[in-house]
């Protein structure tokens, strides 16, 4: 129940659909107080489309990163998933911005600074229709060329918390003693704060390595700080998403 109630929540708390909500209404009320309705809907949009603003927010709540260079060994580096689509037609994976996750864990595992990869995730869709996201990413890998040795999967977690339960009983179930373990966890940056939460909750101290960070250099350019942009309107929904989890999370004792 609470996996279809966070989607539909998600749903809610969008940008856009406030926009169409007010939008809307405005419409029914266009004989007396339609303007302003209207005039919200603008606001709202010209609000979360501006990139400076969801520049600055994210600036605010991601985890630092930090260089391969400054990075030490560990035991295991733990990989969340949330990375791909799978196509279903042509039996392959659909790539899309959270791929940096495992992107930047490779040099990790070729350069030997991790022994073992650990890949978490298996469906995170609402019906439980799609592949097991952990056991394809690996399937992908050994197709390239990389070897998959000192590769794990964890195949049935579908959310954070699960991630970081399930990961833990797997590698207890293998004999490890993760307390003596040195771990470090990779995920997007603004996925990291509830991440390493919930791996702390379930008593799993990590290491954090942040990926796919949104903050960057401020840009004080025309286009950036004064003109709407779908990207932003996107990045907001992204925020919301982990802001609503977040609470949520910590309201039901995951965090």
């Amino acid at each position: 129940m609470f996996f279809f109630l966070s989607k539909v929540l998600h749903f809610l708390l969008t940008p856009i659909i406030w926009v169409l909500i007010l939008c809307l209404v405005a419409f029914w009320q266009r004989k007396r107080q339609w303007k302003k309705w209207l005039f919200s809907a603008v606001a709202v949009l010209f609000i979360f489309g501006n990139s400076f603003l969801i520049d600055e927010v994210f600036r605010w709540y991601e985890l630092p990163a930090r260089s391969i260079n400054n990075t030490e060994h560990y035991d295991y580096t733990v990989v969340l998933s949330g990375m791909i689509t799978y196509d279903h037609e042509f039996k392959r994976a659909n790539f899309h911005g959270n791929i940096d996750r495992l992107l930047q864990s490779l040099p990790l595992y070729a350069n030997q600074i991790t022994d073992t990869l650990l890949l978490s995730g298996g469906d995170g869709t609402a019906f439980q229709s799609a592949a097991k996201e952990s056991e394809v990413l690996v399937e992908y890998l050994d197709k390239i060329g990389i070897p998959t040795d000192r590769i794990l999967v964890e195949k049935e977690s579908r959310n954070t918390h699960e991630n970081a339960l399930f990961t833990k009983n797997f590698l207890e179930k293998r004999g490890v003693d993760c307390a003596q373990k040195r771990i470090l966890l990779v995920t997007s940056a603004l996925h990291m704060r509830r991440s390493v939460a919930c791996f702390e909750k379930v008593g799993l101290r990590c290491d954090t390595y942040v990926t796919n960070r949104t903050s960057g250099p401020r840009k004080f350019i025309p286009d950036h700080l004064l003109i709407p942009n779908a990207a932003a309107l996107h990045s907001w929904n992204a925020l919301i998403h982990e802001l609503v989890g977040l609470v949520t999370y910590k309201i039901i004792g995951y965090i």
